[in-house]
């Protein structure tokens, strides 16, 4: 090989190196003011952080992923050399809870709603509707929410004028109101946007900071989004048209924030139109409270694993512990057939013995798995 030509490769090699390394996903920090900084995630690296800095300790809004708990550490430590005190969860997700056990590990304590035991969730102390911590001259209040999931939660740093959002509010993305549907979506925005004022700061879990306007047309984008599913759903429109309809492509787009310059893939339009339908639009068949109380229960599968039904306010949901947890809500279609809400063709179909439930089938498209209704004697 001449020397020019290892000279060329040498050189090829090099622009290569320094384009990979720019390219290397970064926790990048924004300073809010002197006591608060957010922590931009992203490129496979979990949820979007909020850092406060107190005179004793520092308390963390979300924690990343389990694999990338130590890189957010080394950012961390950049910034300050105070223990990590406290970290509040906007719910369990693993891209934004998946790092609490490293924080624990090291003497931090976490806070978490409720709801995340059924979720998944790592916790220290778990709290119902509201939680209120306060860190010097900084009060943070934590508001539960049913949005993304039944754990959200919205943490309001009342001094520094600033509300994190968790996955309420993502603008990098399009919106997740897989739990509680749009009206738990609208609920979670509404609650910030009331705890905010004109100058208020509105941290996403993914995307960039907003304001009230750009939390406002996150709502009203929201909103469009589910007037047109709705009306294509009930005008026969199959999902692969929807996929093509112009008017709903333009409104998927406004769920962007135009700064970031990123687009919602096509390959995920489908599930989001799916999951739109299945948490916003499936009907219910009418069973009133006292008629759902017969589905209550325990119930356990031949591998000794167990889900509970039980009902509150005249709905009906099931969870699960174990290794795969979760807690949804079932939507009855019939007096046996029930839909699991915000799920992707999700059932449990009833079974009866002697007029009384006995198990039920749980289907996942065309897998199901049987289950056994515990008697208490």
């Amino acid at each position: 090989m001449s020397t020019r030509t290892t000279s060329i490769l040498f050189t090829f090699l090099l622009s290569l190196t320094t384009v990979f390394a720019q390219e290397e996903p970064r926790i990048i920090p924004e300073k809010i003011n002197d006591h608060l900084y957010f922590l931009h995630g992203g490129n496979g690296q979990g949820s979007n952080v909020g850092l406060y800095i107190g005179d004793n300790g520092l308390l963390l809004v979300d924690a990343m992923k389990d694999e990338t708990a130590e890189k957010l550490l080394n950012v961390i430590r950049t910034i300050s050399d105070k223990p990590i005190k406290y970290v509040i969860s906007t719910h369990a997700d693993f891209d934004h809870a998946g790092g609490n056990s490293f924080f624990v590990e090291r003497g931090a304590i976490v806070y978490m709603q409720e709801n995340a035991v059924h979720e998944g969730g790592t916790g220290s102390v778990y709290f119902k509707d509201k939680l209120t911590i306060s860190m010097g001259d900084e009060i943070i209040e934590v508001h539960a929410a049913v949005s993304h999931s039944y754990c959200d939660a919205l943490i309001h740093f009342k001094k520094s004028n600033v509300v994190f959002m968790g996955d309420t509010f993502t603008n990098s993305w399009y919106a997740t109101f897989s739990s509680g549907g749009v009206e738990g979506q609208f609920e979670a925005i509404d609650k910030a946007l009331a705890a905010g004022n004109p100058d208020t700061k509105y941290l996403p879990g993914h995307g960039i900071p907003s304001n009230i306007a750009g939390l406002q047309n996150y709502r009203k984008t929201t909103g469009d989004w589910l007037k047109r599913v709705s009306e294509l759903y009930r005008n026969g429109i199959s999902i692969d048209d929807m996929i093509k309809d112009d008017e709903l492509n333009t409104i998927k787009n406004n769920f962007i924030d135009e700064r970031t310059g990123g687009i919602i893939p096509a390959a995920r339009l489908r599930k989001f139109i799916e999951r739109t339908i299945s948490a916003n639009l499936i009907p219910s068949y009418p069973i009133d409270k006292k008629g759902l109380q017969q589905y209550v229960g325990i119930y356990k599968y031949e591998d000794g694993t167990e889900e509970e039904i039980y009902g509150t306010d005249e709905k009906l949901f099931i969870r699960k512990n174990g290794d795969f947890q979760y807690i949804s809500e079932l939507l009855p279609q019939s007096e046996s057939l029930f839909h699991l809400r915000g799920g992707i063709n999700e059932w449990v179909d009833f079974t009866l013995e002697n007029g009384r439930i006995s198990g039920f089938n749980f289907k996942v498209g065309d897998e199901s798995v049987s289950a056994t209704k515990v008697v208490v004697e």
